[in-house]
């Protein structure tokens, strides 16, 4: 689908079928490591709020879909001390429950 672009680092548009094999990996990275940050933020943020309203913190986080697939963002979980565990038997969907130590 031509016409799509994105802005290179002078500012100039540059169409998605111009950027190299390398740019292009470099762009997904950066998507990829944008969006994970932001949902570590949210999930952050939603963990905190959960502390401030129950008193306690949250013991455990079920995640699903395609993005629970997503092998930074799965990295992340277990370093914010996360335990990932199958929920509900062999989920062949992804989901997985995190147990937090937070």
């Amino acid at each position: 689908m031509p016409g799509r672009g994105t802005h290179g680092p002078q500012g100039y548009e540059r169409r998605s079928e111009d950027l190299t094999d390398d740019e292009r990996r470099n762009l997904a990275a950066s998507f990829q490591r944008a969006a994970v940050d932001a949902v570590m933020l949210k999930l952050g943020r939603a963990l905190d709020r959960f502390a401030e309203l129950a008193g306690e913190p949250c013991r455990a986080v079920l995640t699903g879909g395609g993005v629970t697939a997503n092998s930074l963002l799965r990295a992340r979980l277990v370093a914010m001390g996360g335990e990932p565990r199958p929920a509900g038997g062999a989920a062949a969907d992804g989901r997985c429950a995190w147990t937090t130590r937070r």
